[in-house]
């Protein structure tokens, strides 16, 4: 059994926290050993994911993305990334090291739980075409109401999905859309590439990118986590000519009208590709 199915093991995880916690000094900085990341620096702080300071977090959705990259012929192109969760920069750490230094990737972040983390991250790599932009994405520019989780990967829109609001903290953050960043203060620098995971608040980000779906038409790497974020996710796929493939299990969703009730339904963490691009995507 190879090491990153060692670590995978539910079993393992608690006892490699205790070594971790024996390794790893809070407020400090570490390499990452294996992976996609290897050689970059990560900020640990004691609520971090151990698999993220290895290199072993989510491992499916890089390795599917390092496809893309090779498919389309990314690596030596300027390729425009918005990381919309970017939480504490895991992706747009991928992102730059992985595509040319002329893209430019957007990590979109509004949570006060995680944002020194994501902009630590950012800074001791000295990557210079990652932009951090400290604000939720919904359907409108403007104001939204946010509930900082108990953990970081709860925070959320949604008060019922970060634990509640009884758990939860309510605060106010700045909300953009997508397509009024990239389509007013970035003029005709639509992303080609989404990454989107904000614990169900999709149901508002996936509303505000229309420009964005119908004028470059990007590929997405989608985390749907509830059942209506699923049927936002539905609607994109049907209204906008998308397949969907979900990671999980490597199977094309057949039935774009349904959410997690259905096993062929939408839900997951899925992968969404223009009706065009279908062929490149899968010679």
């Amino acid at each position: 059994m190879n090491l990153k199915k060692i670590i995978s093991l539910e079993f393992g995880v608690p006892f490699l926290r205790k070594i971790l916690k024996k390794l790893y000094r809070e407020g400090h900085y570490y390499k990452v050993r294996f992976g996609k990341l290897r050689g970059l620096k990560s900020y640990y702080r004691k609520d971090i994911n151990f698999h993220t300071l290895i290199g072993f977090w989510e491992t499916e959705s890089i390795d599917l993305l390092d496809k893309i990259i090779r498919q389309f012929g990314w690596k030596d192109k300027k390729i425009v990334v918005a990381d919309v969760g970017a939480n504490l920069g895991f992706y747009s750490m991928y992102f730059s090291k992985h595509l040319s230094p002329s893209s430019r990737i957007y990590a979109f972040e509004p949570s006060v739980s995680i944002l020194e983390v994501l902009k630590n991250n950012i800074n001791i790599n000295h990557l210079k075409n990652v932009e951090i932009v400290e604000a939720a994405c919904a359907e409108t520019t403007g104001t939204v109401e946010f509930y900082i989780g108990e953990n970081h990967h709860t925070s959320s829109m949604l008060d019922r999905w970060s634990n509640n609001s009884s758990t939860g903290t309510l605060t106010k953050v700045d909300s953009i859309s997508l397509d009024d960043f990239f389509g007013s203060e970035r003029i005709g620098e639509y992303p080609d590439l989404i990454k989107m995971d904000i614990e169900g608040s999709g149901v508002y980000a996936l509303k505000g990118c229309d420009l964005c779906l119908k004028i470059k038409r990007p590929i997405i790497l989608m985390e749907s986590h509830t059942g209506a974020e699923d049927f936002a996710v539905g609607n994109v796929l049907s209204n906008y000519d998308y397949e969907a493939l979900r990671i999980s299990t490597n199977k094309w969703i057949l039935h774009k009208d349904r959410n997690y009730e259905d096993p062929n339904g939408v839900w997951g963490k899925m992968l969404l590709v223009p009706a065009e691009k279908m062929l490149t995507f899968k010679n």
